[in-house]
């Protein structure tokens, strides 16, 4: 089991399962900073950990052990800069946004990473703009998870 925290290990694992999913086939997914705002491009970006906490568990006799529930949340920003109307991009940006909630869904140990309990899409935004001359969508989507360290 993990003992300091499993946030890595679950970001590289949602990684990992989305670039092998099809329906995300030609987009960008991974851990770096987006490309340059005159590109159109398609992107699936996990980067931020938000809230991690982790609380000791106490054991009859007021024993504090080396167990810990962890809880945190991964921010999941899926970007989409198009050539196509903004309607569009925001189309393409939601049907990409389902992909990662799909996955999340059918495998919420995201894989069996070592110590996660579950993970599951908890939040959603949304975001619509201009990039240089193209439409800009970010939705960004809160991935919730729980875990269990020794």
């Amino acid at each position: 089991m993990a003992t300091t925290s499993v946030a890595f290990d679950a970001m590289a694992a949602l990684v990992d399962a989305l670039s092998a999913r099809s329906g995300l086939s030609g987009v960008k997914v991974d851990f770096a900073a987006p490309s340059s705002d005159d590109d159109a491009t398609e992107q699936v970006r996990l980067g931020t950990v938000v809230a991690g906490t982790q609380d000791p568990e106490v054991f009859s006799g007021g024993a504090a052990r080396t167990a810990r529930a962890e809880r945190f949340d991964l921010d999941v920003e899926v970007i989409v800069r198009s050539k196509r109307t903004t309607r569009d991009a925001v189309e393409r940006a939601f049907a990409l946004a389902a992909e990662v909630e799909d996955e999340v869904a059918s495998d919420p140990t995201l894989g069996g990473v070592d110590g996660l309990a579950w993970a599951t899409v908890s939040g959603l935004e949304s975001e619509v703009g201009q990039a240089g001359q193209l439409p800009r969508v970010v939705v960004t989507l809160t991935v919730s998870c729980r875990a269990r360290l020794r």
